[in-house]
């Protein structure tokens, strides 16, 4: 079954879960598992993600973790990803990394399995 975004809305508001995404709703409707709150699981990213890293290079995932939890996930979509970073790294190093890779437009996916 496809449930659309004003369904998915309706099933977060059914099951008080205002600030969780649609992996939650599903989760809780399938398995009953409680939803987590994006805020949630954001911190427990950063704790679990921060270890090695110098306090410059958590800057990035710092801002990614603060934009998921405050306007969700669709703001880190492919779609919108050049205007994530050029908000917060300025158009050089979109226009940098078009150059240096080729590209039209920039994208970001997914690490493959066997690449994490």
């Amino acid at each position: 079954m496809v449930y659309d975004p004003d369904q998915l809305e309706d099933m977060r508001r059914l099951i008080d879960a205002p600030n969780s995404d649609n992996f939650d709703v599903l989760a809780y409707i399938r398995f009953t598992l409680a939803p987590l709150a994006r805020s949630d699981r954001a911190e427990a990213a950063r704790e679990r993600g921060h270890s090695g890293y110098e306090n410059e290079m958590r800057a990035f995932p710092d801002y990614v973790l603060q934009t998921y939890d405050s306007h969700g996930i669709d703001e880190l979509a492919p779609r919108k990803i050049a205007d994530f970073l050029r908000i917060q790294y300025g158009a050089h190093l979109v226009v940098a990394l078009r150059r240096e890779t080729g590209l039209k437009t920039v994208t970001c996916q997914s690490p493959r399995r066997d690449q994490v």
